[in-house]
């Protein structure tokens, strides 16, 4: 009996308890409120949205998975709105009925003009755009269609702060891509997915690699990046990201006619054959391009040698990749181009003086995430041949006749590894090493002249860099350095049977010394969003371009002399400090400005040294040679509007102004002091604006660019005046299957002259038929 007691006694107990929280639970799990944050075009979760429940009073902030709870919510109607940087604010009425288990989902819109777009370039990670302390500008390929471009490079004019200076238009050899008011294009870091394409050899990066069709992307970070990226990256770097096929099967063919009597085409076939994060991609593309070109002389410098610069290239392309599993795939990717451009000249030959440009660029690429780290591997080569056929007759009318040929490498290793620590840091490091050389002659027709010169650079670098972020993602600090390190070896000369042709007055066999020189390059940046529309950065970089192969090797004739190398040739190097934001005042404007001073060291100059050779002609050639020999200074600003007013329409305009100065430099040939002068080839103002059209059957664009007077020598007397185009861009869809484009370039015929004194050319048209699978 006392058992059975017992037993009715621990069971009421029991039933007790579960009664009680039986009741304790409904009114908390009916009273708790679950809701998950998401983009609304990516579905991705949204980690540090702010959510809060008006009336109530009550708040709380979605985790990494974008889940979010609030308990002791009342049952009705509640009013919610949730903010997040770089989203347009969401105010929502929900019907909350307690219902156990239930999930409201809540998608976010993005703000306009790509402000969330994704980045690798500016960090070597993935990134927000808004969440990176500089200022970037990103290009997709819907823009990209909808501009008048005959290259890649043409996009740049739309650009705040990037110079272009391709003034023969399609039939120049290469293509001079400047940022930040810094001459030469070696002090921009290019790069295709990752890579870069400056050689260290020294000559133009190899825009012609790229078509136009085949981008996905292009990224612009301004300022200094060698903290990330080591060389070249003083004014900053543009990332060309290239497409990959997005449906099972892509096909289309293009073909173009336009002035110049200039035609052709590409194909572009590929296959997407990914399944459930496995499987295999591949894409070719073919191009081929020829014109007759026109006369670049001016009609009072014109005489009977006077020929056309005709043009003559094809390329293709071949990539593809595997996807082994959700975290691991390999890609590759091969470009080859080879062209011929003429240079306006013919005496006896048949096709007169002329360039070619053989390029071979191979890319072998591995990302994947292993123990919490995202890894990133490149392999890279490019090896360019670069031919010049060169026919004259010089100020004696003594004619000449030479061939150069000159085979480049650049031939590197990039790694890098980044861990997410906790929610809020991001810990990055990396190694990269490179290895370039060049193997030139000079080899005359005309007379018994050969001029050989070899070299090679080593390099190995390796960067540490800390992202982080506070107060949810208001507050980012973006911490870097890196450390490079170079060796110049098998640098030499070998002159052969000289004569006055070219000034040397002995055989020589001159083998330059090794040499070896570090370079340091910290990075500190910082950003605030002071609300959802209005953020400002500041940042402190160090930038340095790399002494060139061509400049530490070669000697020889030159446009405006005699050039003597530089075996001894140290990097030059710039600090820059930066300050700048980005406002929407309404949904559909966007405003962004940054100024910033930098302080260039060791700059390169080409330095008269009070000698001169006589090379045959009426008069003696002065004596140059690079020489790290000064210092500078650049003070500029710029600022950009874009506005979406509706649908169809927007309007992009932005200002440029670079004042640039040399702070000492006292030529010892002349006893001229520089300082003062500004630096050669830098326009001190550029504008730009335009207007787009984008609709289902008629998309078009109407630009402007204004590119100011600059001063071609260091002695500030000549100068190329300034000079504005308007170009054009207008296309159709035909059916499902064919659009057809007109693309105009300097719309109103306004001829310029460049800083070599050669005449641009004119309005240039191009007329194409597209048909797509």
């Amino acid at each position: 009996m006392l058992h059975l007691k017992s037993i009715k006694k621990a069971w009421s107990i029991i039933m007790l308890v579960v009664c009680v929280n039986t009741v304790m639970a409904v009114p908390t799990d009916h009273n708790t409120l679950r809701g998950k944050v998401l983009d609304i075009e990516t579905n991705e979760p949204l980690a540090g949205a702010h959510v809060v429940l008006l009336e109530q009073n009550l708040s709380t902030i979605t985790n990494e998975l974008g889940d979010f709870v609030l308990t002791n919510v009342p049952m009705g109607d509640v009013n919610i709105k949730i903010k997040h940087i770089g989203y347009k604010v969401l105010s929502e009425q929900l019907s909350f009925t307690g219902e156990e288990g239930h999930t409201f989902f809540l998608r976010l819109q993005p703000l306009p003009f790509g402000i969330n777009q994704v980045t690798v370039t500016a960090t070597r990670t993935a990134n927000r755009t808004i969440n990176v302390p500089a200022m970037i500008e990103t290009i997709d390929a819907t823009e990209l269609e909808n501009h008048a471009l005959s290259n890649i490079d043409d996009i740049f004019h739309s650009i705040a702060n990037v110079q272009v200076n391709r003034s023969w238009g399609i039939f120049s050899k290469n293509t001079s891509v400047t940022m930040r008011g810094l001459e030469s294009a070696s002090r921009t870091l290019i790069m295709l997915n990752g890579v870069p394409l400056n050689q260290e050899a020294g000559g133009p990066v190899s825009w012609h690699l790229i078509n136009p069709d085949e981008v996905e992307r292009i990224e612009v970070v301004k300022g200094p990046g060698s903290a990330v990226y080591g060389n070249n990256a003083m004014g900053g770097a543009i990332n060309i990201i290239t497409k990959k096929p997005k449906n099972k099967t892509n096909l289309s063919a293009k073909l173009f006619y336009g002035t110049y009597n200039t035609f052709g085409g590409n194909i572009n076939a590929g296959q997407n054959l990914i399944d459930e994060d496995k499987g295999l991609y591949y894409n070719v593309d073919v191009l081929f391009r020829q014109g007759d070109g026109y006369n670049f002389n001016p009609p009072e410098l014109s005489d009977e040698t006077d020929f056309p610069v005709f043009l003559e290239e094809h390329g293709t392309g071949i990539s593809g990749g595997y996807q082994l599993n959700k975290h691991h795939k390999i890609d590759f990717n091969y470009r080859y181009h080879t062209d011929k451009r003429g240079d306006g000249k013919k005496v006896y030959e048949e096709l007169g003086s002329y360039f070619s440009y053989t390029d071979h660029f191979m890319q072998a690429s591995y990302t994947g995430k292993f123990l919490g780290q995202n890894l990133t591997a490149n392999l890279y080569n490019h090896n360019e041949h670069y031919f010049r056929q060169n026919e004259s007759l010089n100020s004696s009318s003594e004619y000449r006749l030479y061939e150069t040929n000159s085979y480049k490498y650049d031939r590197g290793l990039m790694l890098n590894s980044s861990k997410k620590i906790g929610q809020f840091q991001n810990l990055t490091i990396g190694l990269d090493a490179k290895q370039s050389g060049i193997d030139a002659a000079d080899d005359y027709m005309s007379s018994s002249d050969s001029i050989a010169y070899f070299g090679t650079l080593d390099y190995l670098g390796y960067f540490l860099q800390d992202e982080l972020s506070f107060l949810n993602d208001k507050l980012i600090f973006n911490i870097g350095v890196r450390v490079d390190h170079s060796r110049f070896s098998n640098g030499s000369l070998i002159i052969s049977n000289p004569t006055s042709t070219t000034g040397f007055l002995q055989a020589e066999d001159n083998e330059y010394k090794n040499s070896i020189w570090s370079e340091l390059s910290p990075k500190f940046a910082a950003k605030y969003h002071f609300t959802n529309n209005f953020s400002m950065y500041a940042n402190i970089a160090k930038g340095f371009m790399p002494p060139k192969l061509d400049d530490m090797c070669r000697s020889g004739k030159v446009t405006k002399g005699f050039k003597l190398a530089n075996p001894n040739l140290q990097p030059e190097s710039l600090i820059n400090y930066e300050i700048g934001g980005t406002y929407f005042p309404i949904e559909k404007l966007k405003l962004a400005a940054a100024a910033y001073y930098s302080v260039g060291s060791n700059m390169v100059f080409f330095v008269n040294t009070g000698d001169t050779v006589d090379t045959g002609g009426s008069s003696l050639k002065p004596v140059l040679q690079k020489q790290n020999i000064t210092s500078a200074a650049i003070k500029g600003f710029e600022i950009s509007l874009e506005w979406n007013p509706i649908e169809p329409l927007t309007f992009k305009t932005n200002f440029t102004h670079n004042s640039t100065e040399v702070l000492e430099f006292i030529d010892q040939a002349t006893g001229i002091d520089h300082a003062g002068f500004s630096l050669i080839e830098v326009s001190p103002n550029l504008f730009f604006a335009g207007v787009y059209l984008k609709h289902k059957w008629l998309n078009g664009s109407l630009t402007y660019s204004f590119i100011d007077e600059q001063w071609v020598d260091d002695l500030n007397t000549q100068v190329v005046d300034s000079y504005s185009l308007v170009d054009l861009h207008l296309g159709r869809s035909l059916g499902k299957h064919f659009n057809i484009a007109l693309d105009v370039q300097n719309l109103l015929d306004k001829p310029y002259i460049d800083r070599k004194g050669r005449l641009s050319p004119g309005r240039f048209a191009l007329l194409s038929v597209k048909y797509r699978l």
